[in-house]
């Protein structure tokens, strides 16, 4: 019966999924989707004759807790391995689907709720990522109104890396909304709203997301992600996908005017040449996206300078340069004393 009710749902996603993909993308109509989505997945599991998730039972609390304590003992004994002995995984998740059965209402039940999912995601060997929703979800939708925000938070975690894996974009972008929520501006679920939305096709809105990233967090492994998904964004643009290049540039420039400024403050006047920096401001100086050496001119008093690219067509005209543009080919970028004063519009 619950395998029909997952084939039914899975032919409804599928449905969905092909009509959406006909229609321009719209954030508020994925929401509504999914909302609906998981309510059906949770009318299932408490429809289940055998149900794990909603289990009720006749038991006085004190009966549940003098099983819920023998239980625990098993899990704890379970656990507990010797020399070269691995734990019985199989094992410890029976015992902890009999906590849920037989004593809904312990803590013992509502810890071993939130653990189940550790289960089915890494400890059986195969994944089995449906059965670590639903375990997640179904903790969410019982424990709501008791569920600290912390919690919460690493449960949309979760969701959000089964949802990826699923390779369920709509799913991903649902559980980022609710994560972003609870913790605005996480850069790890931004990469992972910016992802679903270009594969439901809010480009635009993906790239407001990575652009963001690019000009907060530049040299950091979430700049390099951004810098890959901007590309999948743009892999037949007019530019011919040099918006990433252009903004990389911008983010090594921005790396190099750290440095100055660093090395300002030490020796109280800007470097005559941008090689005076390495090793002790700056690992190595980095080249442009195009492997260019970036032009640079220090005030004649040491106490400014100006820092250029020459862009794509690696021709530079000059540091008196001025304004933003948006077509990018063969254009410059000019940066003054950590100053972007011609460059792409954002």
């Amino acid at each position: 019966m619950v395998g029909k009710v997952r084939l039914v749902c899975c032919a409804g996603l599928a449905v969905w999924a092909a009509l959406l993909l006909a229609q321009p993308f719209s954030a508020e109509k994925n929401r509504a989707f999914q909302e609906k989505q998981y309510e059906s997945r949770m009318a299932a599991l408490k429809a289940e004759t055998d149900s794990l998730y909603f289990a009720a039972t006749g038991r006085s609390l004190k009966e549940q807790e003098r099983i819920a304590a023998t239980l625990v003992e098993d899990i704890k004994r379970l656990s507990a391995v010797r020399g070269f002995d691995t734990v019985d995984h199989e094992a410890v998740l029976d015992k902890m689907k009999s906590l849920l059965r037989l004593a809904p209402q312990t803590q013992a039940a509502k810890q071993a709720h939130w653990e189940i999912h550790n289960y089915y995601l890494d400890l059986l060997g195969e994944p089995d990522y449906g059965e670590a929703r639903d375990a997640l979800e179904s903790f969410l939708h019982k424990h709501e109104n008791a569920i600290p925000p912390a919690l919460k938070i690493q449960a949309y975690d979760k969701l959000c890396v089964i949802a990826r894996r699923m390779k369920d974009m709509g799913l991903l972008l649902y559980y980022t909304d609710k994560h972003l929520a609870l913790n605005p501006g996480n850069p790890s679920i931004l990469l992972y709203r910016a992802e679903a939305l270009i594969a439901l096709g809010g480009r635009q809105e993906a790239e407001r997301i990575l652009e963001d990233i690019l000009r907060k967090s530049p040299g950091s492994v979430q700049y390099n992600l951004a810098l890959e998904l901007m590309a999948k964004a743009n892999p037949g643009s007019a530019d011919g996908g040099e918006s990433a290049n252009y903004l990389k540039t911008i983010g090594s420039m921005k790396t190099i005017a750290t440095a100055l400024e660093i090395y300002c403050v030490d020796q109280m006047r800007y470097p005559e040449r941008l090689s005076d920096l390495a090793p002790m401001f700056i690992k190595t100086v980095p080249q442009d996206a195009w492997q260019k050496d970036f032009f640079y001119q220090a005030g004649a008093d040491g106490q400014g300078y100006v820092l250029a690219s020459a862009g794509s067509d690696g021709k530079f005209l000059g540091f008196e340069q001025r304004g933003d543009y948006t077509a990018l080919q063969g254009q410059d970028i000019v940066m003054k004393n950590a100053e972007l004063v011609f460059s792409p519009r954002r």
